[in-house]
């Protein structure tokens, strides 16, 4: 494979792996690969919303075109966050890893400041195409 190829795509209804040493899908290494979550959050409660990822390796995060995590460096599970105030709402989200080697894996957590703690972010919040998808009650 050379740099950019693409050579799997799917939709995730969550990020929450651990892939160990293993390849995170048919057809691609156990090592040396990168991937890219992109879709929409929707936001019920306005807020301070804390977004967590968790990856081996390297690890970014946005919620629209805010960089809330920025960590692409090597090394073992290491939670990284960042905090943002939202309103109610659909918000792009990307988030994107890269494994070097050993083991790998990818969580994408987050939690509402006086409203709930850290927890995976459930598949009811993520939409791959918001057009196509129900919206938040205001």
């Amino acid at each position: 494979f050379k740099e950019g190829d693409l050579i799997i795509k799917r939709v995730d209804p969550k990020v929450d792996f651990d892939w160990g040493g293993g390849p995170p899908g048919q057809g691609l290494p156990g090592d040396n690969f990168c991937i890219r979550w992109t879709g929409f959050i929707k936001i019920e409660k306005a807020g301070a919303y804390t977004f967590v990822t968790e990856t081996d390796d390297g690890q970014r995060l946005w919620i629209n075109t805010k960089q809330l995590v920025d960590d692409w460096t090597t090394h073992p599970m290491v939670k990284k966050q960042g905090s943002i105030d939202l309103q109610p709402g659909v918000y792009e989200i990307r988030m994107e890893m890269f494994e070097g080697g050993g083991g790998a894996g990818a969580r994408l957590y987050w939690s509402l400041k006086d409203g709930f703690a850290l927890q995976i972010i459930p598949p009811e919040v993520l939409m791959h195409d918001p057009r196509t998808e129900p919206q938040p009650k205001p």
